[in-house]
């Protein structure tokens, strides 16, 4: 099949109006499955006095499919992960690979896990962020709800938008490095 032996063009996104190609990688026992969704986009929200975020209607569409729900969970940089299930199964089986003989992969382990929670989206798609996690990502009302490909991002609004404003500049330097990895 013709799939088989070539990368095809799925998708086109516009970003700061650039063309932004996504390749897909043929599905299959090599590649793993290719996903339907992908989170993508910026949203601001805000949590209201019972800890509740409305999740975004773009992203509510893709959980929605994820009959166990979701996963909440210790981020990068101040932020809170948020994953799928399924996606969060599948995080689980390559982090058990790691050996546990090396106290960084202890510490992470113990740490990220230790900060997981599941939660399931309400009727109106909301979700309760635990005051622990609240804390850590030091979220006060004001949310950043980030699309970040195969999990969702929740950051505090002033941590994300200085996090952006600094990394903004150096985006096609990054873009340059990544795009060079062919992947």
């Amino acid at each position: 099949m013709l799939e088989d032996n070539f990368r095809f063009l799925s998708e086109i996104f516009y970003i700061d109006k650039k063309i932004i190609p996504v390749i897909v990688e043929p599905s299959g026992e090599k590649w793993g499955k290719v996903e339907e969704g992908m989170f993508i986009g910026e949203y601001r929200h805000r949590l209201d006095e019972k800890n509740r975020l409305t999740i975004p209607s773009s992203f509510r569409q893709i959980l929605e499919r994820e009959k166990d729900g979701c996963i909440v969970t210790k981020g990068l940089d101040k932020s809170l992960f948020l994953y799928p299930f399924s996606e969060w199964q599948r995080l689980g089986k390559r982090l058990k690979n790691l050996s546990i003989n090396r106290s960084e992969v202890r510490a992470f382990l113990r740490i990220f896990f230790s900060g997981a929670h599941p939660v399931q989206p309400d009727g109106q798609g909301r979700i309760t962020i635990p005051q622990s996690l609240k804390e850590f990502a030091e979220i006060k009302e004001k949310v950043a709800v980030i699309g970040a490909f195969n999990k969702v991002e929740i950051w505090s609004e002033e941590a994300w938008d200085d996090y952006y404003n600094q990394k903004k500049g150096i985006y096609e330097q990054l873009t340059e490095k990544i795009m060079d990895l062919e992947i």
